[in-house]
């Protein structure tokens, strides 16, 4: 999910209305399968009003495979992966871009990618020497976050601007071994750091020195992660050490604020935060992807239920809201990973396209 960023304090108040309404509706549920007819696998990770992204493992048809984009029901697949890359995946994706990596095994390279609707549109986003290979892992306006490997083979977080590959910045927190950049909210960065043996959640705004660790100051974290933002939101999940799980957690731009949303009634299980408009947030629980509500863990509801076929386990990795309808994006597991995309339509109003 890549919100706008309200440009004033009146602003911000109206979208903090606005998505708290949109928390506080019933929605009915349907989810669509989207993999393709003789595919070997797929997956969904980024959706917004452009459709849905993610990637196609060919299977009986070689032609279709790669990065992909769903633009909607009536209108067909676009793949993204551009001449001379014979891999490539969308990790990430806004109304304006969708952003992964392309990669050639043969090679042996694998580069940071950005996309504006079509394969012709690619941009190789990686910075070259001193570093060996890059990736993008999530978009949200002017730029682009993910990773970028030293000649050390060290991975370091990473931030481009405007599609520009020398734009990058090396967002290593001083002090960190490795670090990753797994989200944007247009303006801040998230992911993680490993720092003194333990990987940490880290907020950046923009530079290696505005690292702010979001680990737990209280210690009640094994290790942490963000994993998807808006302004003013950070979702992730967190091993905790009572009990050893993974639970999701929720953040509010300060290590302090943090909320662990696992639901009182997956006892045992693990669950995990991707994506997050502010106020709605989507992941997994007990195996099943679902939607959270708020700051409340146990408003959790259950979207496995809706995907045809008995799905083994599903994931909503990714989330837009417009139009009053809720987008997620995710996958499914059959024999292998599926893409689909659930839509949540206000129980009030007719179901829509």
């Amino acid at each position: 999910m890549c919100p706008p960023r309200p440009a004033a304090v009146c602003s911000l108040a109206l979208a903090g209305l606005a998505s708290s309404l949109a928390a506080q509706t019933t929605y009915t549920w349907r989810a669509i399968v989207l993999h393709p007819p003789g595919a070997y696998r797929s997956e969904a990770y980024g959706v917004s009003l452009s459709g849905v992204s993610g990637y196609i493992e060919a299977g009986d048809d070689p032609d279709i495979k790669g990065a992909s984009l769903w633009p909607s029901r009536v209108r067909p697949l676009i793949l993204l992966t551009p001449p001379g890359w014979p891999g490539s995946r969308v990790y990430g994706a806004d109304n304006r871009s969708q952003g992964g990596t392309v990669s050639n095994q043969q090679l042996q390279i694998t580069h940071a990618a950005l996309w504006l609707h079509t394969s012709a549109s690619f941009i190789d986003l990686d910075p070259g020497p001193p570093f060996h290979c890059s990736s993008v892992t999530d978009v949200c306006g002017n730029q682009q976050v993910g990773n970028i490997c030293h000649s050390s083979g060290q991975s370091h977080a990473a931030v481009w601007f405007n599609g520009d590959p020398k734009s990058v910045i090396d967002l290593n927190p001083s002090g960190a071994g490795w670090s990753w950049a797994l989200a944007t909210d247009g303006f801040w960065q998230g992911g993680w750091a490993a720092m003194q043996g333990t990987i940490v959640a880290v907020l950046w705004k923009g530079s290696a020195a505005s690292a702010v660790v979001m680990h737990d100051p209280g210690g009640s974290f094994k290790t942490s992660q963000i994993n998807g933002m808006a302004p003013g939101a950070q979702v992730g999940n967190a091993l905790l050490f009572q009990p050893l799980r993974n639970h999701a957690i929720l953040w509010h731009d300060t290590p302090e604020s943090w909320i662990d949303m696992h639901p009182s009634f997956h006892p045992g299980e693990s669950s995990y935060m991707f994506a997050t408009t502010g106020d709605l947030h989507v992941g997994r629980s007990n195996g099943r992807a679902g939607i959270w509500f708020g700051d409340d863990p146990d408003s959790f509801h259950d979207l496995h239920q809706y995907v045809p076929g008995s799905p083994g386990g599903s994931n909503a990795d990714d989330i837009d809201f417009h139009a009053g309808r809720v987008y997620i994006a995710g996958r499914a597991t059959f024999t292998r990973t599926q893409a689909v995309v659930w839509i949540g339509t206000p129980a009030s109003a007719a179901p829509g396209r």
